[in-house]
């Protein structure tokens, strides 16, 4: 009976996915590693900003309309979200301006490239919301760890 549990345990055990976290200048890195599969995944995030396909995804909560927001880098000029649309089709997040997801899920995405060297990014959802601030300094360290842990491609 021991033994049966033992081999039990070494079969199925040698599969199990290995977590775990870092901080790299403020943001998170969660790797998970699939040993069976040979396969690593990973997330990051800062806050309510969140990695995703070469993306940004800043969080306003499901049902907020994100439509019409604008956004600025480190109190620069307002840029208007469709500036970033075509970036963002690329990356997955749209098809023929059609949101692929909810479209009042909540969410921002701006494309890594438009605010890869930015300190903070300040996004006003409509002329009825003040902005919100959100810093997304480190995010160059972060990618960077990312990339080293064997993150894949959206990391690179």
């Amino acid at each position: 009976m021991i033994s049966a549990i033992l081999l039990s345990i070494s079969l199925f055990g040698h599969g199990q996915l290995n977590t775990s976290s870092q901080h790299v200048a403020g943001w998170t890195l969660k790797i998970t590693r699939d040993p069976y599969a040979d396969q690593t995944s990973c997330s990051l995030r800062k806050g309510r900003v969140i990695f995703e396909r070469h993306s940004l995804v800043f969080d306003f909560g499901a049902g907020t309309d994100t439509d019409n927001a604008f956004f600025r880098l480190d109190g620069g000029a307002p840029h208007s979200l469709s500036e970033v649309k075509i970036e963002d089709e690329r990356n997955g997040f749209f098809d023929n301006g059609v949101s692929l997801k909810d479209p009042l899920a909540g969410r921002v995405v701006l494309p890594v490239s438009a605010v890869a060297d930015a300190k903070e990014v300040s996004i006003r959802l409509s002329p009825k919301y003040g902005p919100h601030t959100f810093d997304v300094r480190g995010l160059a360290d972060a990618l960077a760890a990312a990339k080293s842990a064997g993150c894949g491609a959206d990391f690179a």
